[in-house]
């Protein structure tokens, strides 16, 4: 006997009957999204001894192989949120880890700095249109609070596991086969995922706001592209001031010009946000004002910083 497709629930309205079954499958598809995002983070530690060899990198030029990933997936997970509810979670969930199989499979075929270093760029975007619309959905398919929270803990648990996991996973490939496979694991793992939310995620209804009345070719200016574009930029030139230190001299202008362009750029971006409305901000200037919210955030960094200065530190 077919299974009903079931809606998602729209401003508190009624919700058609998913079976335990399909809410586990859902689940693991949710989870495993996180999981590649986890992997594409950690797996190219391991192999970047075996890459920097191979394309001739040094190691300031290697830090951007790790560091053009996550610049971009920390940038546009801002956005990536705003794009869910602005047009669907379904369909950012599945572009998601569509841009992840389909970027991976060319970056195994790749072998020159410049042109890894954006494959790297473009899989950490999409990477980031993954996490928030599959908390959406992970919210919509579980009502119930308390499965609801269960299955939130499930969900960051596997980005926790992935870290681990990636480390092994690219050690493996590398000293096994070669480090290509890396990044066609990842496609090898994304490809089914993606085609598993066509058939099996729910179509998830937007409720009638401003956003979903307007044209779609329209919702984009409900987007805050400028404020991302400025903070996306300003971090890049951040980063690569700080790694460029090191090796140009910190009084040198290679180093000083982009560490103070930076800076302003990222008190532009925060003037930026107070001109937008409200509901558009990438970050609401409200936000910082929030109980606690400054110190959740470097309690949250802290033992980031900290666990990847040590894997750089012993990865090789």
């Amino acid at each position: 006997m077919p299974i009903p497709l079931p809606e998602m629930q729209v401003d508190g309205g009624p919700k058609a009957f998913q079976s335990p079954a399909r809410k586990l499958v859902l689940l693991v598809i949710f989870c495993l999204a996180q999981f590649l995002d986890g992997v594409n983070n950690s797996s190219l530690l391991s192999a970047l001894p075996a890459l920097d060899n191979s394309m001739g990198m040094t190691s300031s030029q290697s830090t951007w192989v790790i560091s053009a990933f996550q610049l971009t997936f920390a940038s546009f997970l801002l956005i990536s949120g705003r794009i869910s509810d602005v047009y669907n979670p379904k369909t950012a969930f599945i572009g998601g880890v569509s841009g992840i199989c389909v970027i991976s499979i060319c970056s195994g075929f790749v072998d020159s700095k410049i042109p890894i270093i954006i494959c790297r760029a473009l899989c950490g975007i999409a990477s980031a249109m993954t996490i928030p619309s599959a908390l959406s959905l992970i919210i919509n398919v579980f009502p119930d609070p308390l499965q609801q929270a269960r299955a939130i803990g499930v969900f960051g648990g596997c980005g926790a596991v992935a870290g681990v996991f990636g480390l092994l996973i690219g050690a493996m490939f590398v000293e096994w086969v070669s480090y290509h496979w890396v990044f066609w694991f990842s496609a090898i793992v994304a490809a089914p995922v993606a085609l598993a939310g066509v058939f099996l995620i729910p179509p998830s209804q937007v409720a009638e706001t401003v956003d979903s009345l307007e044209p779609t070719a329209a919702k984009w200016k409900n987007l805050d592209l400028v404020g991302i574009s400025i903070l996306t930029v300003a971090i890049i030139l951040f980063i690569f001031a700080v790694t460029s230190g090191s090796t140009d001299g910190w009084a040198s202008a290679m180093v000083l010009a982009p560490l103070i362009i930076s800076i302003l750029m990222m008190v532009a971006f925060f003037y930026w946000e107070t001109l937008i409305p409200l509901e558009n901000a990438a970050i609401p200037p409200r936000t910082w004002f929030y109980n606690n919210f400054c110190v959740l955030v470097v309690v949250g960094l802290l033992p980031y910083f900290w666990w990847f200065a040590v894997v750089t530190i012993f990865n090789t």
